[in-house]
């Protein structure tokens, strides 16, 4: 009877082992699976890199306002002071162009003179080109740009205008008309005034720095990153562009690579364009984070 007893509990234990053993098995295993889906997440706002890396928001465009001419600058479009919006096209400021206007003239009123010279001789020499020279004539206008040049139809005729130097006053009447685009500043691209060290009634001379502008439809980020962080930063699927405060601006994406790294510290400069989540803005100067990250970086 005891030794029944004895064996009956002794299955009892066994069994009760096994399922304790089991419940640990799935306790450990439920563990490790959120374990797993922690990390999982956390991938998303977690930075890969341990290295903090600072960069600068740079316009992507910034030329020098300047002038191959001397003269008295005036003013354009817009008020030419610091922070001034423009946009592209818009007359920013010129040089005072007077003299060159009335040379300008009277080098096309001296073509057609050359031309109204010649018409006698070109109506007797050639009848079927006259209608031509005389339609060419009539399009020249001191405030219009020079029509193009009649084609020469043969040899004989071609002979006959350069002897006449007509085609040569026509090219130097040209070179001039070309020459007038010297004394204005059109804006290349959308932006804003950043320095003005000219203002309008001073005189300036050839190459002076009048001002400097930027675009500001477009920015990029440099930044100086150790030569071993730049495989992690070509690998990753997202680079997350954040302000000083960790707050997500937007996603960054590496643009170009300078070969030539510090000898000191061992940095290489990169540069970055970044694609702005909705409402976000970055500002010329302004410092930033990045955070690289395997998934997508979400805005939170």
């Amino acid at each position: 009877m005891i030794q029944k007893i004895s064996h009956s509990f002794f299955l009892f234990s066994i069994a009760l082992t096994i399922v304790a053993c089991t419940e640990v098995k799935k306790e450990t295993k439920k563990k490790e699976k959120n374990k797993s889906q922690s990390l999982k997440s956390d991938v998303v706002l977690t930075p890969v890199s341990e290295v903090e890396i600072i960069g600068e928001v740079v316009p992507y465009e910034e030329i020098t306002v300047a002038f191959e001419v001397s003269g008295k600058l005036e003013k354009g479009d817009i008020d030419l002071r610091v922070g001034k919006i423009f946009k592209k096209k818009e007359l920013l400021c010129k040089i005072n162009f007077e003299e060159a206007f009335y040379n300008l003239g009277y080098k096309k009123a001296h073509l057609c003179y050359l031309i109204i010279e010649a018409l006698p001789e070109i109506n007797s020499k050639f009848p079927a080109e006259k209608e031509k020279w005389e339609t060419f004539l009539n399009s020249i206008s001191p405030s219009n740009l020079l029509p193009e040049f009649p084609n020469l139809n043969s040899e004989e005729e071609k002979i006959f205008i350069q002897s006449k130097d007509i085609f040569g006053d026509y090219l130097a009447t040209r070179s001039l008309e070309v020459g007038m685009k010297k004394y204005i500043f059109l804006a290349p691209f959308n932006g804003t005034v950043i320095e003005v060290s000219k203002g309008i009634g001073s005189t300036i001379t050839p190459g002076q720095s009048i001002a400097k502008i930027v675009c500001t439809d477009k920015k990029e980020i440099f930044a100086e990153i150790p030569v071993t962080e730049i495989p992690s930063f070509k690998s990753a699927k997202v680079i997350g562009v954040l302000d000083e405060s960790g707050n997500q601006l937007g996603n960054g994406k590496i643009e170009r690579i300078s070969e030539k790294s510090n000898v000191d510290n061992q940095k290489t400069t990169v540069y970055f364009s970044i694609k702005l989540f909705e409402g976000q803005q970055i500002f010329s100067g302004q410092q930033v984070k990045f955070s690289k990250s395997d998934t997508h970086f979400r805005k939170k």
